[in-house]
């Protein structure tokens, strides 16, 4: 139907999203660290299992607010763990190429709210469903105005 195609194309657009995040940040990086590890391994689970929520909600299958809240539920663990690894990378010693830059933060952080922000939608007030993740349509802009105010 419809609604499946729309779910699954969202999820897919997701997925490439946190792809390509996921390949800038990693491109940086000279070597890892256990934590990196298994903090990517927990990343790759939480990308993993999106199909699988993206098929509970786009089959309405079951409570609305729980198949909306896990399928939410799985791309905030995805959002945490990007920026767990992160904050990892940055605070390792010597885990970044020279000259790499500082990778950004803000823009992961900025997701993460939106993010949860939109599951509590997703849990307080269930039929709006996984368009509650329309809040993330502003979160590029956002990041680049919140940077904008830190660097003079």
């Amino acid at each position: 139907t419809g609604w499946q195609l729309s779910v699954f194309v969202l999820s897919f657009v997701v997925i490439c999203r946190y792809w390509l995040i996921h390949h800038d940040l990693f491109r940086r990086m000279t070597t890892f660290t256990p934590a990196i590890f298994w903090l990517n391994a927990l990343w790759l689970l939480s990308v993993v299992v999106l199909p699988f929520t993206t098929e509970l909600v786009g089959g309405r299958s079951g409570d609305e607010r729980v198949t909306t809240g896990v399928y939410v539920g799985s791309i905030l663990l995805t959002s945490c763990t990007s920026v767990a690894i992160r904050l990892v990378a940055r605070r390792a010693a010597g885990l970044l190429r020279p000259g790499g830059g500082r990778s950004p933060l803000t823009g992961g952080v900025v997701t993460t709210v939106l993010l949860a922000v939109a599951l509590a939608i997703v849990i307080v007030a269930p039929s709006v469903g996984p368009w509650a993740l329309l809040l993330l349509l502003p979160s590029d802009a956002l990041a680049r105005r919140i940077e904008s105010r830190r660097t003079p």
